[in-house]
C-alpha cells in the first residue's frame, strides 16, 4: 500500500511539473507575441527588418536595412527607430545601435544596421 502511495505521489508530481511547464510556455509565448507587436509598431516605413535573433541572455538582436533616399531616410531614420524601440514600455528596453554601415547595391544605397534590446 505504501509503495502504491509513493508511486501515485510520483505520478502526481510529474503531472504537476508538466502543468507548470505548459503554463510557463504559454506565458513566454504571450510575451514573445507582445514583443513582436512592439517591434512592428516601432518600425517605420523605409526600414526592413531582415533578421530577429533571440539571445538566451534576455537579449533580442534586430538586423535590418534602411533606405537612404526620401525625406527623413538614412541615419536619422535608424536613430529614430532605435529610440522608439527603447521607448516601448512593454517588453523592450535598453535598445542600442550595435553597428551601422552604408552599403550600395547597384543603384540603391541602404544602411545595414544591427540593434540590440533587452527583453
Amino acid at each position: 500500500l505504501e509503495k502504491s502511495l509513493q508511486e501515485a505521489q510520483g505520478e502526481l508530481k510529474s503531472f504537476e511539473d508538466k502543468i507548470l511547464r505548459i503554463r510557463e510556455f504559454r506565458k513566454s509565448k504571450a510575451r514573445w507575441s507582445e514583443v513582436m507587436r512592439n517591434v512592428a509598431n516601432a518600425t517605420p516605413g523605409g526600414i526592413v527588418l531582415t533578421a530577429l535573433e533571440d539571445k538566451s541572455k534576455g537579449k533580442l538582436v534586430l538586423r535590418g536595412e534602411a533606405s537612404t533616399s526620401g525625406r527623413g531616410g538614412g541615419p536619422e531614420q535608424v536613430a529614430g527607430f532605435v529610440e522608439r524601440l527603447g521607448a516601448q514600455g512593454s517588453g523592450l528596453s535598453a535598445a542600442r545601435l550595435v553597428s551601422a554601415q552604408r552599403v550600395k547595391t547597384g543603384e540603391v544605397e541602404v544602411i545595414q544596421f544591427e540593434v540590440e534590446c533587452a527583453l
